[in-house]
C-alpha cells in the first residue's frame, strides 16, 4: 500500500518522466508504477470499458467528451481514486501516443497494458495534470497491442467533465529529423520551446530578437552572435533545431539584398519575406536557405527583392554546432530624388528642377565627363510608349533606367542627348510595366542648370 502525500512541489529525486506544469503542484508522467499498487478500490474487478476506440491510425486524433464525476469509482488503478472512465485503444505497431487532455475539476489519466483480467493489471504510466486546466504528454516506444487510457478524479470530488484526444504517431518525434507526420522537431520533447512534445508547433508570442526599422543603401548592418545566449523557439527550414537569432527589417523600394557571412560552428541563415512569416506561431517557410559546411564563409546577393518587410534567421545546426556568428547585410538600391508617382496613359508626369542642387553620383549613360545630376523614379501602370519633352538651361543629357535593384544607373534603358538644345522631344521605345528612373544629368561638370520635362505614355 502506498502513502500519498502532496507537498506542493517535487524533489529532485521523483520518478523518471516528470513533466512540469504551471500550478501549485507539478503535473507528473511517472513509467515506473507498480502493478501491485492498491490504490482505489475494487482491485479484482475485470474491465469494464466505457469508450472502444479500436484500433488507431497513425495521425488520426481521435476526441472523446468524458462525464467522469458520472461514473463509478469501479477501478484499481495507481492513478488517482475517484469516478473514472476507461478508454481502449488498439496499436497495431511500436508507436508514440499523444496524450491532450481539457478538464474541469482534477483529474489523472493513467495508461494500462491488456495482460487478460482487469484493466489495471499492467500500469505504463501515470499523468497527473497537476489541476492545470489543459496539459499534455507524450507516452513513447509503446509496443504494439491492447491498451486502456483510465480517466480518474483526483477524489470523488474533483471529478468533473474531460475531453480527450489521443493521437497515434510513429516514435520518430523526437530524433531531430523532419519526418512525414511531424510539424516541427527540435530534438527534444520539452514544452514551450516552439516546438510541442508531439512534434507540433506551438503558438505564443515568439522572441524578435531585433528590428532594425528602414534599411537604405548608405546602411551597412554587422552583428557577431555568440549562439549559445540565444533560445531555440523559430521552427525553419534551414535547420532541424538549434539556437536562433531572428532580425527584421523593411525596404521602401525594389533592392538588391546582400549578405555575407562567416562562422565559428556550423550555422545556417535564412532570408524570408514577411509573408512566409508566422510570428505568432514561431514559424518561418517558403525563404532561401544559406548554409556551409563548418567554419566557411560566403557572400549571396538577392536580386530585385521588392519593396516590404524581411525576416533574417540565423540558427545553429543543432545545440552542439553552436558559435560564432557573423553577419553583414546591407541593400543595394536606387534613393531617388523624388518618386513621381504613377505615369499612366491618362496622368503625365511634369517636374522642374536645377542640377545645380544635384549630386555628383550617377551617370545619365550618353554625356560626356557627367556633371551633378537628379534623379526621378516613376511607376509605368501598363507597356506604352513614354515620351519626353524638355526645356533646359544649361547642357544636360535624359537617362531613362529600369529600376530593378543596384545602383541607380544600373540597367539602362535609353538615352537622349540633345546636345544642348533649349528645348526638345523624344520618344523611348515601349516599355513594359514597371518601375522606372529618369536621370537628369549635366553633360560635363560646370553644365549645370535649370531644367524642365514632361512625360506622358501612349500605345
Amino acid at each position: 500500500t502506498r502513502t500519498s502525500t502532496d507537498s506542493g512541489t517535487l524533489s529532485a529525486t521523483d520518478t523518471p518522466g516528470t513533466e512540469s506544469a504551471t500550478d501549485t503542484r507539478t503535473s507528473t508522467d511517472s513509467n515506473t508504477l507498480s502493478a501491485t499498487d492498491t490504490a482505489g478500490t475494487d482491485t479484482g474487478a475485470l474491465c469494464s470499458v466505457d469508450e472502444d476506440l479500436g484500433p488507431l491510425t497513425i495521425g488520426q486524433a481521435e476526441t472523446r467528451i468524458l462525464e467522469v464525476a458520472q461514473s463509478a469509482d469501479d477501478q484499481a488503478g495507481d492513478c488517482g481514486s475517484g469516478p473514472d472512465m476507461v478508454v481502449r485503444l488498439e496499436l497495431d505497431q511500436h508507436a508514440d501516443l499523444d496524450v491532450s487532455v481539457l478538464q474541469f475539476g482534477d483529474h489523472l489519466v493513467g495508461l494500462y497494458r491488456d495482460v487478460g483480467g482487469a484493466c489495471t493489471d499492467w500500469s505504463v504510466f501515470c499523468f497527473d495534470l497537476a489541476s492545470q486546466k489543459s496539459a499534455s504528454t507524450v507516452w513513447q516506444d509503446l509496443e504494439p497491442g491492447v491498451y486502456y487510457v483510465i480517466v480518474e478524479g483526483r477524489d470523488a470530488i474533483a471529478a468533473d467533465t474531460v475531453v480527450l484526444t489521443l493521437t497515434m504517431r510513429t516514435s520518430a518525434c523526437g530524433n531531430g529529423n523532419l519526418d512525414a507526420d511531424e510539424e516541427c522537431d527540435d530534438g527534444n520533447f520539452d514544452p514551450d520551446d516552439g516546438c510541442s512534445p508531439l512534434c507540433l508547433i506551438e503558438s505564443g508570442e515568439c522572441t524578435l530578437d531585433e528590428d532594425i526599422g528602414l534599411l537604405n543603401p548608405s546602411v551597412l548592418v554587422q552583428r557577431s552572435l555568440d549562439m549559445v545566449l540565444y533560445g531555440d523557439e523559430w521552427v525553419t527550414e534551414c535547420a532541424p533545431y538549434g539556437y536562433d537569432y531572428v532580425m527584421s527589417f523593411t525596404t521602401n523600394r525594389i533592392a538588391d539584398i546582400v549578405l555575407s557571412y562567416s562562422q565559428q560552428g556550423s550555422h545556417a541563415v535564412g532570408l524570408y519575406e514577411g509573408g512566409q512569416v508566422e510570428q505568432f506561431l514561431c514559424q518561418a517557410r517558403g525563404g532561401v536557405c544559406l548554409a556551409r559546411e563548418p567554419g566557411q564563409s560566403g557572400t549571396v546577393t538577392f536580386r530585385s527583392r521588392t519593396a516590404g518587410t524581411y525576416y533574417l534567421i540565423g540558427e545553429s545546426v543543432g545545440y552542439e554546432e553552436a558559435g560564432i556568428l557573423d553577419l553583414r547585410l546591407r541593400i543595394s538600391g536606387c534613393l531617388p530624388d523624388e518618386d513621381l508617382g504613377i505615369l499612366s496613359k491618362t496622368t503625365p508626369l511634369s517636374r522642374s528642377g536645377s542640377t545645380l542642387a544635384g549630386s555628383a553620383i550617377f551617370e545619365a549613360g550618353c554625356g560626356g565627363t557627367s556633371g551633378n545630376e537628379i534623379v526621378y523614379a516613376f511607376e509605368l501602370d501598363r507597356a506604352a510608349r513614354v515620351n519626353l519633352s524638355f526645356e533646359q538651361e544649361g547642357d544636360h543629357v535624359f537617362g531613362l533606367f529600369s529600376e530593378q535593384g543596384g545602383d541607380c544607373d544600373a540597367n539602362q534603358v535609353g538615352c537622349l542627348d540633345p546636345g544642348g538644345e533649349e528645348s526638345g522631344t523624344t520618344s523611348f521605345a515601349r516599355l513594359a510595366a514597371g518601375n522606372y528612373l529618369l536621370i537628369v544629368d549635366a553633360y560635363d561638370p560646370g553644365l549645370e542648370g535649370a531644367f524642365q520635362f514632361s512625360l506622358n505614355a501612349n500605345k
